[in-house]
This record gives structure tokens, sequence and C-alpha cells, in this order.
């Protein structure tokens, strides 16, 4: 091919198609146990969920974080939410032992810090920029949760009454919006490798939520199931997978 791609050549002696720990199939792959299935074995209709697949919670670590069954009834959302990307940092948070990795005021930290130091937005010249906090970030995030249309300035656009939210536009202005949106950082840049650098980290600018959605999760469970989940983010590349996944020519899906 143009870009320098060559069909793997088959092995004399056993016929595959083999390079560097890697087989390749050109003709479609066939799974060599054909009983193997991609459900939850030893599942059934009548009991999805079968011994050794449950998932226990830690009920007394729930219940110190301020679970209560009035929280559970009305879907307190938020309080859930800040579990696993919690909005004040554990050690400010007053619950005692409070082990939750920070997460929005880490990034409000991290922003400031953007804005002022790489971006120049001091005030002394050019834009200038308000420091973010926490609270703020969570309505950001939740603007883009909550919008539905392809144009995200439509929420605020009063003439257009398909797409104007107004919980949005009483939560935060657009322009403040589009600040934080210029200036949103996960990271420190002060200690940002680049690339080609020793120690570069090519995940620094988003591991933060990975680290903190992983640690705050596991520490909400008490046991957990031998089950695994797939990440359907992967979908709309609809190739790169195992061969087993079932990931490969899957319909593209859109956002």
């Amino acid at each position: 091919m143009p870009s320098g791609a060559t069909v793997v050549p088959k092995d004399a002696v056993t016929g595959k198609r083999e390079r560097n720990g890697y087989e390749f199939f050109y003709n479609g792959w066939q799974h060599p146990f054909p009983d193997m299935t991609n459900h939850r074995r030893g599942a059934t209709k009548e009991n999805l969920f079968p011994e050794g697949r449950e998932v226990i919670l830690d009920k007394d670590y729930l219940c110190k974080m301020g679970l209560t069954k009035k929280r559970m009834m009305e879907c307190d959302a938020l309080f859930f939410y800040q579990l696993l990307l919690p909005i004040v940092d554990g050690e400010e948070s007053g619950i005692p032992d409070d082990g939750r990795l920070g997460f929005y005021e880490t990034v409000a930290k991290m922003t400031n810090l953007y804005a002022i130091i790489k971006k120049d937005r001091g005030g002394t010249r050019g834009h200038k920029f308000s420091a973010c906090t926490a609270e703020e970030l969570v309505v950001w995030d939740g603007v883009v949760c909550r919008n539905q249309s392809n144009n995200i300035a439509e929420s605020w656009m009063t003439d257009q009454t398909n797409t104007y939210d107004r919980s949005i536009a009483e939560a935060i202005n657009y322009r403040r919006w589009l600040d934080i949106k210029s200036c949103l950082k996960l990271n420190n840049c002060m200690t940002e490798t680049k690339r080609g650098t020793v120690n570069y980290d090519p995940t620094q600018k988003y591991r933060l939520v990975w680290d903190a959605l992983t640690h705050n999760m596991n520490l909400i469970i008490l046991r957990a199931g031998k089950d695994t989940t797939a990440d359907e983010t992967t979908w709309p590349n609809s190739s790169y997978a195992d061969v087993h996944s079932r990931f490969t020519n899957k319909k593209n899906r859109q956002g």
C-alpha cells in the first residue's frame, strides 16, 4: 500500500501469518471454542447473576459517606456523583478517614495555574481570567451533559425555542463557560513533560479522571464480581481490539 503496509506472509511450516507475537487473519476468524460466548457464563434468563458474579458494596463506607434511604429513593444523583468525582478534597470534607482521591478542587487549581502562567491571562494585558472554583467546574460539566444541541451556544439563545435551556442559562453565563473551556486543565502545566523527552507520560493530560474514578470506585466496593466491562467509546473506531472481542465490524455510532 502507499503507506508501506504489506501482507504478512504465511509461515511455511505452520501456515500462520505471525509477526512479533501477533497473528493476522485476512479471510475472517473463527473462535477455536465455538461454545464460548461473550455473555456472563452461568447466567440464564431466570438467573442473571449466578453465584460468584455478585458485586457487594461496602455498606459501612457508604453510610459513613452519608448514604441514606431517602437519598436512594429520591435518586440524589449529585451525592453518588461526588462519591466518584469529589467536589471537595477528602481532607477538607469533614468526614473521618475520607480516602477519596480529589478531583474538582484539583482541576480548579490546575486550570487557574494554566490560565495565569501559560496563557498569560493575569490581566496586565490581553484577556483577563477570573479564577474558577470547584463549584463552577461542576456546573461546567453539567452543561456538557445536559446540552441537547449540536451547537452548545444555542442553549443560551432565547430566540432558539427548541434548544434554549433555562437551567443552563441561569447556571452559568455563556461567556464564562467559554472562558473556562479555553483554560480547562487536568494536570500541572509546570511539571508537564513534552513528547520525546525522558519520562514523557502520554496520559498526563487526562489520567486524573481515570485515577479518581478507579480509586474512588474501589472504595465503594467491598467485594467485586468476576465480570469485566467493555468501553463502548472504542466502538466508533470499529477496528482496533482483540480479535475475539467482537468490536470489529460494529456499526459506527455518533457521540
